[in-house]
């Protein structure tokens, strides 16, 4: 979830292994790995702030912060796009 929508849902295997949505990718990317220290690996951040639930802006609410966001991103929210066995991404680059 992101700004109280749903941006993908799966399987936790699914989820974990094939993440689609560029939020979910970034969560994954953010989560320490035992074993290997900060002067080995670095966690990735996500830049920017979650925006605010009372000033949502247009189009997909991660749009702002996306690495991947392209101007249909920010015009228009993106449809729920069904990929398969459960698995299911708010996302443009799906559609």
């Amino acid at each position: 979830m992101y700004a109280g929508k749903i941006m993908e849902g799966a399987d936790v295997e699914t989820l974990f292994s094939e993440p689609k949505h560029p939020y979910t990718i970034g969560l994954m990317n953010s989560i320490p790995v035992l074993g290997i220290g900060k002067k080995e690996k670095r966690l990735s951040t996500i830049p920017g702030m979650v925006p605010s639930l009372f000033k949502l802006p247009e189009g997909c609410l991660f749009n702002e912060r996306c690495s991947v966001a392209y101007a249909e991103c920010g015009q228009s929210e993106p449809p729920t796009i069904d990929l398969g066995k459960g698995h299911i991404v708010r996302c443009h680059k799906y559609a």
